[in-house]
């Protein structure tokens, strides 16, 4: 989706229809349904993560297979508009969340509490807010997720909309999802691993060893700091 909206190449899946006796090849991308998604209300306000999780891309066709099921227009800038559709689905779906390393830091790198961040800071600040409102902020360019040019400003003013419980654009739940991927990789950096119950009771001996003195293995309590309340953080 960053990549559409910054206008850099992309894998995309070519389909081919046929449309008044010719082919009309066009490219298939989940950011073109997103970005040029229906525009009734209930779709215009939703969120990437939310359509991605309640709706699906239909295929026109001669037979109507999908008969009682509301279909839902792409507007005609949507490369497929003439083929294709937006469907709900019976049941939401979990999307899975992919994110590269570095766009999605811990909290305490942004150092929330202080006022005038240095340079590398603000630029965590920047990417972090970028990546949430993506996900989780409805949009159709880039531009629609800043507040005077910034990303954090327009994060940082959802964010306290929603801790003084006032409504919000920035999808309510993405807080919480926003808060389990900071939990569990806060775990992750501070928490060793349990180690394997086979592997405890499992010999590992040298061979030839006339002896049979078996090494032990060293398994140290690994001190786990606070996991840090989003929340709290950014008031």
């Amino acid at each position: 989706m960053e990549a559409t909206l910054e206008g850099h190449d992309i894998s995309v899946r070519i389909r081919s229809n046929k449309f008044e006796n010719k082919i009309i090849t066009w490219p298939d991308s989940l950011a073109d349904d997103y970005i040029h998604r229906p525009i009734e209300h209930e779709l215009d306000q939703i969120c990437f993560y939310e359509m991605t999780r309640c709706y699906k891309k239909g295929f026109n066709a001669f037979r109507n297979i999908q008969g009682g099921v509301k279909k839902y227009k792409f507007k005609e800038t949507h490369p497929g508009h003439k083929f294709s559709h937006l469907i709900q689905l019976r049941f939401p779906s979990i999307p899975r969340i992919a994110l590269p390393k570095g766009k999605l830091c811990l909290l305490d790198e942004l150092d929330l509490k202080c006022t005038n961040p240095p340079h590398h800071v603000d630029d965590k600040r920047e990417m972090y807010a970028k990546i949430a409102l993506l996900m989780f902020y409805p949009f159709r360019q880039l531009n629609d997720l800043k507040y005077n040019g910034s990303y954090w400003r327009l994060f940082h003013n959802e964010l306290k909309k929603h801790n003084n419980n006032e409504n919000t654009v920035f999808w309510k739940k993405g807080f919480e999802i926003l808060q389990n991927i900071q939990d569990r990789s806060t775990l992750e950096k501070h928490v060793k691993r349990a180690r394997d119950p086979i592997s405890i009771t499992t010999k590992n001996e040298k061979p030839n060893d006339a002896n049979g003195i078996q090494a032990k293995s060293m398994a140290g309590n690994s001190a786990m700091g606070d996991i840090l309340d989003m929340n709290k953080q950014l008031k």
